[in-house]
């Protein structure tokens, strides 16, 4: 189990960004995959379409995640990520081509992540898919920005669990009860309390750049990133404490975005 990892800038959603694809199903544009939204997707009938996003400027990232919504079967096959320094190189991959990789879908989560070693500065990203198994390809969420860890991983006693958004009622008479189903959705909260000076000022700008209405992306364990891996917003915008000389902590509860 490697250190946790997180980004909390997501180059796509900047409004300067132009997102393009192959091919689009009906009301469903690639243009979705910048939506918070993961419910408002890009819908493809073509299993080798591609996607991409061409940036206003150099940008630097360490993570390429695509988030699949869980309402609809999850795809297999592979996915190719392909980095270039402009729009007119886009798909040569000339800054960094991952080749064919399995997309990796856990069953109930829908996370593929994949990080190049080390953080590439890029203009045009182009995700191309050699999916398989499904009758429409659905993409809910792209994102592509730089990464953090912590020097010293979180503390012991995390929190990992699906919450239950169903509503529900008893019968006044029979007890019986009555549910109107909702989705399941993931929670984390875990907490860093060996963070040094230099770290703690990376958690304030995350609190200053992300508060509690953007999101942020969390891989709590990188050697399991199909199941490990959350995008979310926070719950609250926690403070940075500093409980004794050169220790400062900071607690986290991420709440999955759908």
């Amino acid at each position: 189990m490697g250190n946790l990892i997180l980004s909390w800038i997501n180059h796509v959603r900047d409004p300067a960004a132009v997102l393009s694809a192959s091919v689009a199903a009906g009301n469903m544009p690639v243009q979705n995959l910048a939506d918070p939204r993961v419910g408002k997707r890009w819908r493809s009938l073509d299993m080798n379409a591609w996607g991409q996003g061409t940036l206003p400027g150099d940008e630097e990232a360490g993570v390429f995640a695509l988030r699949f919504p869980r309402d609809t079967p999850l795809a297999g096959g592979t996915v190719r990520h392909l980095l270039d320094a402009s729009a007119e190189l886009g798909g040569s991959g000339a800054l960094h081509d991952s080749g064919a990789v399995p997309l990796g879908l856990a069953p109930g989560h829908g996370y593929h992540v994949y990080m190049p070693g080390e953080e590439v500065t890029f203009r045009n990203w182009r995700f191309q898919y050699g999916a398989s198994g499904v009758a429409a390809l659905d993409t809910g969420l792209a994102w592509a920005g730089p990464v953090w860890s912590p020097r010293i991983n979180y503390s012991y006693d995390p929190a990992d669990w699906w919450e239950d958004l169903s509503t529900g009622s008893e019968g006044a008479r029979s007890g019986a009860d009555w549910w109107d189903e909702g989705p399941r959705r993931r929670r984390v909260a875990f907490a860093l309390e060996r963070l040094d000076a230099e770290e703690a000022e990376a958690m304030m700008d995350l609190s200053r750049l992300a508060g509690v209405s953007r999101q942020v992306l969390a891989i709590l364990d990188p050697e399991n990133k199909p199941r490990k891996t959350i995008i979310g917003t926070l719950t609250e915008s926690s403070p940075v404490r500093h409980p004794q000389f050169g220790v400062h902590t900071k607690v986290f509860e991420i709440k999955e975005s759908l």
